[in-house]
């Protein structure tokens, strides 16, 4: 029997002694304090396991488990289905949030069956693609259409994590229960994709409550030779999920793509660093499978945008109809055939690929196409693909 009300936060810890406390603190002191806090000691060799045991004597809202060290993925499916109050919320032990981070979330809760929220990086506040607010049965098509990825720019239109979210226990643990095993890069974008599939409603809020702090030892930031492997699991799960789903023509395309931009990011995760020190190129244009056949400008002619001519040169069946930059004078003295970018409404063209690094100034870059009568549906954007991270 579930607790009517209450929040289950779902903490796993593996050796971050250094940030534990805080982050323990910021969920203790919540404005909301009708919680249940499963926190799971998966193996940690370091003092994680004192400073657990301190907070659970200190407070009986904590569930303490230790357990083998068996990764992220297993232990919170473990605690999900531990879990007792009537909402399930995550946060990573090397982060926190704010005091009234739950209770804001909670608000939203009775019109909805996931609420999300923004969280803050690096003294950057970053939020969802969607416009703020309720997404029910008529906003549907367009949630399933831009949750993958929003519109054509090539960013996740809801961002995949899970400790940015608010989930109901009940509906989270079936689709925990129907999760492949075998996924332990993604795991968070399996579970986040079929909840909400199975919701009638989605609440997308202006909350950027939750601190997110890089931790290197992550599994998005190691090496793992079975990358390929875990990633074609994680697909081939998807992909039952959204065939059987009645959208299924706007989602399997969209899936398609995010996985296809994931298979580029292979020689990073399984740590091909000799292949990637003789390609002379940086930036790999994560939307060369969608340009066969083709006509395409390209706008920035910076370092990303140089390497993405190259490549454009050795694309077979992609047609390259003009290449535009601000400083295009500039560059046509040092021998570029770069245009300006009021070119662009002199040549059809099906797509305009951006070859800009930094998201800030892409969008500030789409906003100005958008002033001259470009739609999204003609740009794409994507952080490029790094080769030699």
């Amino acid at each position: 029997m579930l607790r009517e009300d209450y929040i289950s936060v779902v903490i796993p810890a593996y050796n971050c002694e250094q940030y534990l406390d805080r982050c323990l603190e910021s969920v203790l002191n919540q404005t909301y304090q009708k919680l249940e806090i499963i926190l799971i000691n998966d193996g940690s060799t370091d003092q994680t396991d004192d400073i657990c045991r301190r907070y659970a004597a200190q407070d009986a809202r904590i569930m303490y488990i230790k357990q083998n060290n068996e990764g992220v993925a297993y232990t919170r499916r473990k605690a999900v289905q531990l879990a007792t109050g009537q909402y399930v919320g995550f946060v990573d032990a090397d982060d926190y949030i704010d005091a009234d981070m739950y209770e804001q979330m909670l608000s939203y809760m009775s019109e909805a069956q996931l609420v999300t929220s923004g969280y803050t990086f690096e003294e950057e506040k970053i939020f969802d693609l969607f416009e703020p607010g309720l997404y029910g049965r008529d906003q549907r098509e367009y949630l399933y259409e831009n949750m993958l990825l929003f519109h054509n720019t090539g960013s996740v239109g809801i961002s995949t994590n899970l400790w940015s979210k608010l989930f109901i226990t009940e509906k989270l643990q079936t689709v925990v229960e129907n999760t492949a095993e075998d996924i332990f890069v993604g795991e968070d974008v399996e579970i986040l994709f079929k909840y909400i599939l199975q919701c009638e409603s989605v609440y997308i809020s202006a909350i950027c409550a939750y601190h997110y702090e890089r931790n290197e030892n992550s599994v998005m930031n190691s090496v793992n030779k079975d990358y390929l492997r875990n990633i074609n699991s994680l697909y081939l799960s998807l992909e039952k999920e959204f065939e059987q789903s009645s959208y299924h023509a706007i989602l399997l395309p969209k899936w398609s793509q995010w996985t296809w931009m994931m298979i580029q990011t292979t020689p990073k995760f399984m740590g091909w660093t000799i292949a990637k020190k003789k390609s002379p190129i940086r930036y790999l244009n994560p939307f060369l499978n969608l340009l066969k056949g083709k006509q395409v400008v390209l706008y920035g002619a910076g370092v990303v945008g140089k390497d993405y001519y190259r490549l454009s040169q050795k694309t077979q069946g992609m047609e390259l109809v003009l290449w535009v930059d601000q400083k295009y004078k500039k560059l046509q003295q040092d021998g570029w055939d770069v245009q300006s970018v009021e070119q662009i409404g002199m040549v059809d063209y099906d797509y305009i690929i951006l070859a800009i690094k930094d998201e800030k100034n892409a969008f500030k870059i789409i906003r100005q196409l958008h002033q001259i009568g470009i739609s999204d549906s003609k740009i794409l954007w994507k952080e490029p693909i790094r080769l030699d991270d």
